[in-house]
């Protein structure tokens, strides 16, 4: 038996379970209690299809693409196990569409009221003097370093809740055209899989596959770390000024807001 080679060993640690999401939600302060509520709902929302979606579909995919190079490097072909990468691959896609959504639909809730100044100015500092700005994802698709490091180099650091937001959403677009590229990649190399002959299209390289499944992976993982560093700041704002805005959490439950 051949040995396995950890092929897209790269991507093998982008799993979170969806258990975590919620923990990992952004959170905000605002004037009208029942947006505070509205917003930490979806956001959460936004932190599910992240992490139970897109990484956990994404990483399905990576582990049976390298199980089906696997079974033809062993001389034992699936074409069944290629076909079932390509489709997760195409759901981590079409979740990342989702994702924009979702996003979209947190900036809305974020529209409708102002968050408390206490908030605004904790968040800001928060993120002003954080050791290591949060990362964002590049247009050339190249891993990217601290944002503020170098200006020139590449996308700014938020500066606060809106751009926080502003930044996630138009971050994912670039995440999802990198796997749209996974996708078509795949797809061309579909009737290759069909005949056993995928290792030896990849690895010729005739076929780009593995730099495309690649460079996707490391883009969701640097807009995964962006996702988490900028909320993880947004909930110590929270922190920060507690109980301001947040009085009503120390009312017994029946007069607290409740979903609309």
């Amino acid at each position: 038996m051949a040995p396995r080679l950890p092929l897209l060993a790269a991507a093998a640690w982008l799993g979170t379970t969806p258990a975590m999401a919620q923990a990992l939600s952004c959170q905000a302060v605002f004037g009208d209690r029942t947006v505070t509520v509205e917003f930490a709902r979806r956001s959460g929302e936004v932190s599910q299809l992240l992490y139970g979606q897109v990484v956990g579909v994404s990483n399905d995919a990576v582990t049976l693409l390298e199980g089906c190079l696997q079974r033809e490097l062993e001389s034992r072909p699936d074409p069944e196990v290629c076909r079932q990468a390509f489709v997760r691959l195409q759901k981590a896609a079409s979740s990342l569409a989702d994702l924009e959504a979702a996003l979209q639909r947190l900036l809305s809730v974020h529209r409708l009221d102002r968050t408390q100044a206490l908030y605004d100015d904790a968040l800001a500092r928060i993120l002003k003097d954080m050791p290591v700005p949060p990362a964002r994802v590049r247009r050339d698709g190249h891993r990217f370093g601290p944002a503020a490091a170098d200006p020139s180099a590449g996308p700014s650091a938020p500066r606060g809740l809106s751009e926080v937001l502003e930044f996630q959403k138009a971050d994912v677009v670039l995440v999802q055209r990198s796997f749209d590229n996974a996708v078509e990649a795949f797809r061309s190399s579909l009737p290759a899989a069909e005949h056993g002959g995928l290792a030896v299209s990849v690895y010729s390289g005739r076929s780009p596959l593995l730099s495309r499944i690649l460079e996707a992976t490391e883009q969701l993982e640097t807009y995964r770390r962006f996702h988490f560093d900028a909320c993880r700041a947004t909930v110590a704002a929270v922190e920060q000024v507690y109980p301001s805005g947040l009085q009503w959490l120390e009312e017994p439950t029946t007069e607290r807001p409740g979903p609309p």
